[in-house]
């Protein structure tokens, strides 16, 4: 059991370490990232899409898509 243990705490460290580089990853890009989640409503968008954008990240968290498209004049 605690070799079980031991193996399950060293994977979740290894997850944690990964999680954390994709993050870093994720907010230094030049590229815009926007997350969604099952109902399509922004959930994150990176400092790069506020550039892009010109519309700071609270003005973008909760919109959904159709709303993040219209706001953009996307047709």
């Amino acid at each position: 059991l605690s070799k079980a243990i031991n193996t399950m705490a060293t994977n979740l460290l290894e997850q944690t370490k990964q999680t954390k580089q994709l993050a870093q990853i994720v907010e230094q890009t030049n590229d815009g990232f926007i997350l969604f989640n099952a109902s399509l409503d922004i959930v994150f968008v990176n400092d790069a899409v506020t550039e892009i954008t010109g519309y700071p990240p609270e003005k973008l968290h909760g919109q959904s898509i159709v709303g993040f498209a219209s706001l953009l004049h996307l047709d």
